[in-house]
């Protein structure tokens, strides 16, 4: 295989294929420009449906966003030089390479558009720590940037490399390699996550702990969830339902006895937790700075003083218990963790303040949003940009401002948005549908688009690039592979489609996995059944897309030469929400379920409800389907809602009667399969059932 690779790479290069050399030098050599901001457009079909920067260039699609096999995939550098936009789909570069394919055929291509590495793989990830994952026929393994193999693989899934480490699965089964094809850790948990830090999670059925690299248990896998803070040396573990806090040597500083724990953001020394609906604050020892008697708590960055909420009104409080600031407020935001500054609240009206209570801008506002450089002052429906004194920046008033990154997103009161910079000026002026900062850089990108009659971008969308930003990648770059070794998977990931209902449509919805594995994406195979034979697990966010984030998960299973689908989920990250294929532990039975999680809601109500299936070679059988249902009286006959009063109930769980519930403005009823029963015997139900989280 080494040989094959080789070979192949030496004629590539030998015959001089013509790469498309859009801007000279690698990409380590584009020079940043220095005028901002830059306005840049496609010359294929400028419908951009998304564009990531990435060592100074922009990996960019065109084409509807919601139509698989529209658009094309190319790159741009700041100056707007750009490549043919013919692949079929492309990721943004790593370590001077960018992955890309065309007709089912994967390769890399350099800084300067040439591909370097030809486009013969059945299978490619984008390169990390200098190592990619590739696929030919049955052969798989890593390479390196030359594309020689580095070494194979005899598994059936395996991850990106990161701080050294890919975790690698058989049988369903997870354990670690090292960079030469080395186990380091045996294949013997049912999941595992990437190292950050020295540590990864971890799972044994339905317990979560945390190991170092040499597979040492650092936290025990006795726990429901365990959330890992590396960057702040805690790590937040919860079973039962209570939560407790381990320090980064493995040592329980505050037990699971806790209603919530969480390391504050504004300190990352210091531990919120609440108890019986109360705030307190603890240190990195888990020692209690200011007892659980507070509606919130929120650390003072460089002080030994926090914000507080007391019986509805705020103010300051040191660590020792003294007052600083009366209990005067409505509400208090630090303003950027500026401890110097904070944006109040008396009644409607909002103002700035000092941390001693002094005004710094009068409360003359209806509402003040921090942003980098200053504030966001709005007056009704006028906003303006100012500075941190309330100085205004922008020259005019906007119906609403909003930071996207570098630049402000801007109204003018007729849904037509523009851009200004930091200083106030406009980048574009208000005539576009929609404006949206990409996930993946935020911080320099912004797309402006307008609608044609179907809907869709026209081609007078652009991209407008502000100074550059590092941008955080490491979602995208970082990636699970199903190997070659179990086919049928293998060819579903790659060539396969979904059936999912999706709530705005009212119908069923079949995308490609094509339009889903270009973004955030997870793909894990488990052995749900004792049987090693795994199943396959996916939750993608697909980044071509627009409005909401959306994201599709399910389960499938082998199904002769092919798979069969188990459930499956889709969720538009808005107020309807969506399902999500899920796993459960059946507390009765102790074993894992399948299942998915039902979350739909709008301005009358909203649902919560779960379906649990069995599951057991390769078929999945209903057992139970619960719901938690939330919503006016109006949508009711009225008749029902007396006839069967004492089963809807309050939000403090008491029940209804018959002259309560004519004066209800919301009411809950709780369904198992599908019938209305009481709040007892749905908890007994719901109480069963543990959700068990997957993907690490």
């Amino acid at each position: 295989m080494k040989r094959l690779i080789s070979l192949l790479s030496l004629i590539f290069l030998v015959t001089s294929f013509s790469g498309c050399a859009f801007w000279g030098g690698t990409s380590s050599d584009v020079s940043p420009v220095s005028t901002y901001p830059k306005i840049l457009t496609s010359s294929a079909s400028n419908k951009i449906g998304f564009a990531a920067e990435s060592e100074g260039i922009f990996c960019v699609y065109t084409g509807d966003d919601d139509v698989a096999g529209s658009g094309k995939y190319g790159f741009m550098n700041e100056d707007g030089d750009i490549t043919s936009f013919d692949y079929d789909y492309a990721c943004p570069f790593s370590e001077g390479l960018a992955l890309v394919c065309r007709d089912g055929k994967y390769g890399f291509i350099d800084g300067t558009g040439k591909e370097v590495l030809p486009l013969i793989y059945d299978e490619a990830s984008s390169f990390h720590e200098g190592l990619a994952y590739f696929a030919i026929g049955d052969e798989y393994g890593f390479m390196d940037e030359g594309g020689n193999e580095v070494f194979s693989l005899d598994c059936d899934s395996v991850s990106s490399f990161n701080e050294g480490l890919a975790y690698f699965s058989v049988n369903g089964k997870y354990g670690y390699m090292d960079k030469t094809g080395k186990t380091i850790i045996p294949a013997q948990y049912d999941d595992a996550g990437y190292f950050n830090n020295g540590l990864a999670t971890v799972r044994i059925g339905n317990k979560f702990g945390v190991i170092d690299t040499s597979g040492k248990e650092v936290v025990s896998p006795i726990y429901d969830e365990t959330s890992i803070k590396a960057d702040h040396g805690f790590f937040i573990t919860q079973t039962g339902g209570k939560y407790g806090c381990i320090n980064s040597k493995g040592k329980v500083i505050m037990p699971n006895e806790y209603d919530y724990i969480c390391v504050d953001n504004s300190d990352n020394t210091k531990i919120d937790f609440q108890l019986n609906d109360k705030s307190g604050l603890a240190d990195e020892n888990g020692n209690i700075i200011l007892q659980p008697i507070y509606d919130w708590i929120e650390p003072l960055p460089g002080k030994s003083e926090a914000m507080v909420s007391l019986d509805g009104k705020c103010g300051i409080i040191s660590y020792d218990g003294k007052i600083q600031m009366p209990f005067t407020y409505d509400n208090l935001i630090i303003s950027n963790y500026d401890s110097n500054r904070i944006i109040a609240r008396l009644g409607t009206d909002y103002g700035v303040i000092d941390a001693s209570g002094k005004q710094i801008i009068p409360f003359d506002y209806s509402f003040i949003k921090a942003c980098d450089n200053g504030l966001i002052l709005e007056n009704g429906a006028q906003s303006i940009l100012a500075d941190e004194n309330g100085n205004s920046i922008t020259n005019q008033y906007y119906t609403s401002i909003l930071q996207l990154g570098n630049f402000f997103e801007v109204e003018d009161g007729n849904y037509k948005y523009g851009l200004i910079d930091r200083n106030g000026n406009e980048v574009i002026s208000p005539q576009y549908d929609n404006i949206f900062s990409w996930v993946y850089n935020s911080n320099n990108c912004v797309i402006a688009m307008k609608y044609g009659e179907n809907g869709q971008p026209n081609s007078d969308s652009i991209i407008i690039v502000g100074p550059q930003d590092d941008a955080d990648l490491s979602d995208l770059i970082l990636e699970n592979e199903i190997t070659p070794k179990i086919k049928q998977f293998s060819d579903f990931v790659k060539n396969g489609k979904i059936e999912t209902w999706e709530s705005d449509v009212g119908d069923y919805f079949t995308p490609s996995f094509d339009t889903m594995t270009g973004g955030k994406k997870v793909f894990k195979l488990y052995d749900m059944d004792g049987s090693g034979v795994p199943i396959l697990y996916f939750d993608a966010e697909p980044y071509v897309q627009l409005g909401f984030l959306e994201s599709y998960s399910g389960f499938f299973a082998i199904d002769g030469d092919g798979v069969n689908a188990l459930m499956t989920g889709y969720e538009c990250g808005g107020s309807m929400g969506g399902n999500l294929a899920s796993c459960y532990w059946d507390l009765d039975n102790s074993k894992i379920a399948l299942g998915v999680s039902d979350h739909w809601g709008g301005f009358g109500g909203f649902l919560d409800g779960d379906t649990i299936y069995n599951y057991k070679n390769g078929a999945a059988n209903e057992v139970v389907s619960y719901e938690c249902i939330s919503q006016t009286p109006l949508n009711y006959d009225k008749s029902d809602l007396l006839k069967n009063a004492k089963l809807f109930y309050d939000d403090d769980g008491n029940p209804y009667n018959k002259s309560t519930i004519a004066q209800a403005d919301y009411v809950n009823e709780y369904q198992v399969n599908n019938k209305r029963v009481s709040i007892d015997n749905y908890n007994k139900v719901v109480n069963r059932y543990q959700t068990v989280m997957l993907g690490l």
